[in-house]
């Protein structure tokens, strides 16, 4: 038997994910398809217009290419890319630094891209968002917030949290950047509560607004053993559980950002928990390659 998921795709469209053991499309009250398709080329688009997945490795349809490349570039025809990056210290940045977010402008900057950041934050040297150098400091990272602060909002040193859904339907962004779980797994809530409300806050956002591309990372590696024994390796179980997640879900606009992959211990302050300015770059770096190969912005 055929296994088929639907998902909500842009502007009411739906994108219809065929087994391609099976190699049957989907039939629903919706439409009417063949009784048999063909996931090479010859498959009946569902509505008009309809994305037609066929190829589970890079979302690819029969039309348009990847869906979450053409959620992007209906988006960039619009305006500029609305992008909001949430998380914790790793997002908001510490001891004076912007976080990998000063990186990742100057690399969307340099390849042409165009884009806003969105957030109700802004840390202590990105207050210019018209500097120089195109960065633009808006975001929603808050150090010391857990994944579940982001369910509820929280306030603290860091600022405001108004809650995910709050940012979401007051900043409307086309794109979320997230890294979060880290500090939860440093409060010892346990891996799978982290997971868990990892999953939540994602169920949160396209609950909020469906129509969003969210890049989530594997998170960066710690190479401390405090506050507890064996934390190092938590956070590396949260990384591979994110990663599993992600791949159970075959969500087109869901992407994984491999962050840790490259990620030294020489790449980190003193802390051995936050990145110096090189691990920012990695990051940014890790961010912009989801990123550019989705949006297909160049300066070449």
């Amino acid at each position: 038997m055929a296994i088929v998921t639907v998902l909500s795709g842009c502007d009411g469209e739906k994108l219809i994910i065929t087994d391609p053991l099976a190699d049957q499309p989907l039939l629903d009250d919706a439409a009417t398809v063949p009784a048999t398709g063909s996931a090479t080329g010859s498959n009946t688009l569902i509505g008009t217009p309809s994305f037609f997945i066929d190829d589970e490795a890079s979302d690819n349809d029969a039309s348009t290419g990847t869906v979450a490349a053409a959620f992007l570039a209906e988006r960039a025809a619009q305006g500029s890319i609305k992008i909001m990056a949430v998380g914790d210290s790793i997002t908001h940045g510490v001891a004076g630094m912007s976080s990998y977010r000063r990186e990742l402008t100057a690399l969307m900057l340099a390849a042409s891209c165009s884009y806003t950041m969105v957030g109700s934050q802004l840390t202590s040297d990105s207050a210019d968002n018209s500097s120089a150098d195109g960065y633009h400091g808006a975001h929603e990272g808050y150090s010391s917030n857990r994944a579940d602060h982001f369910l509820t909002g929280y306030d603290s040193s860091a600022g405001s949290n108004p809650g995910i859904r709050v940012s979401m339907e007051t900043y409307r962004p086309d794109v979320v950047l997230l890294h979060v779980g880290s500090f939860d797994v440093f409060n010892q809530q346990g891996v799978g509560n982290a997971l868990n409300d990892i999953e939540e806050l994602l169920e949160t956002i396209y609950r909020t607004q469906s129509e969003t591309l969210v890049l989530i990372a594997n998170v960066i590696p710690w190479f401390s053993e405090s506050p507890y024994p064996g934390i190092a390796r938590d956070i590396e179980s949260l990384g591979d559980r994110i990663e599993e997640m992600v791949l159970e879900r075959f969500d087109p606009l869901l992407k994984l950002v491999d962050v840790r992959s490259g990620y030294t211990e020489s790449m980190m302050l003193n802390d051995l928990i936050h990145p110096n300015p090189v691990g920012e770059n990695h990051i940014a770096d890790a961010f912009m390659d989801v990123y550019q190969r989705l949006a297909n912005c160049s300066s070449g």
